[in-house]
């Protein structure tokens, strides 16, 4: 959908505005695309990305650090008007690559069918609120996916089995991981989303858009691997009730 090495980098604080819908084999009409957004950068910085049609957002959708090439993978509901934007939010130009693999279609803003993409993102943690506090080595939070649900845009009458949500990592101190499963459930060992520090730039910050099962109670259970405290910050945008 988009290969800025085609034409020009995006500058810092530039905006681009490109079509999804209709084109390379992606119908138009209610379409939720899967995107991979690949960010090639020299320093570090973030990306933004959004539907124009239900305006800008202040969140970063995917963060990269010092002179490397950073993937991540959206969940975005194109809205109308089949067009995405994307902001450089960082001091120094980008290189940026979309690419689709795959689509939901039918997606509406109502909450009563058995898949549902929003335009945006509802907060469902942070380790940044007060009385909430960085979550230690080894502990564990449960993610209230359900209620975030509910709050944001009503109540989902067929339930909620699987959420897509946006996890970010912030300035960790030191390289590690986090594991993502269901409530309820064990966990298994498995490390979800790896992060690391930047050596030469400190303040990194480390995003992925999850697919996550959801335990019986509407909730997910993140625990930190690390040996370190860490930041964490975990946004839904979507769900599946099959």
């Amino acid at each position: 959908m988009l290969d800025t090495r085609a034409s020009r980098w995006l500058d810092a604080g530039e905006t681009r505005t490109f079509a999804v819908a209709g084109v390379g084999g992606i119908p138009s009409g209610n379409v939720a695309p899967v995107i991979d957004f690949t960010a090639l950068s020299v320093l570090p910085g973030s990306l933004s990305v959004w539907t124009p049609e239900h305006g800008t957002t202040a969140s970063s959708s995917v963060s990269f650090g010092f002179d490397e090439a950073e993937q991540s993978q959206l969940l975005v509901d194109l809205g109308s008007s089949g067009e995405l934007s994307v902001r450089n939010n960082s001091v120094y130009g980008v290189q940026v690559i979309a690419d689709v693999v795959g689509y939901y279609t039918g997606i509406t803003q109502g909450v009563d069918q058995t898949f549902f993409a929003s335009d945006g993102y509802a907060r469902a943690y942070d380790s940044r609120a007060a009385g909430v506090g960085p979550v230690p080595p080894g502990g564990t939070v449960e993610i209230p996916i359900w209620q975030t649900a509910v709050a944001g845009w009503g109540q989902p009458p067929n339930g909620i089995t699987t959420a897509s949500i946006k996890v970010s990592v912030l300035n960790p101190s030191s390289d590690g991981s986090i594991s993502v499963w269901p409530a309820g459930t064990g966990w298994d060992g498995a490390a979800t989303i790896s992060f690391a520090t930047d050596p030469v730039v400190p303040g990194r910050a480390t995003q992925r858009m999850l697919m996550a099962k959801v335990g019986t109670d509407g909730d997910v259970l993140i625990r930190n691997n690390s040996h370190a405290a860490i930041v964490l910050v975990v946004d839904l945008n979507g769900w599946s009730s099959t």
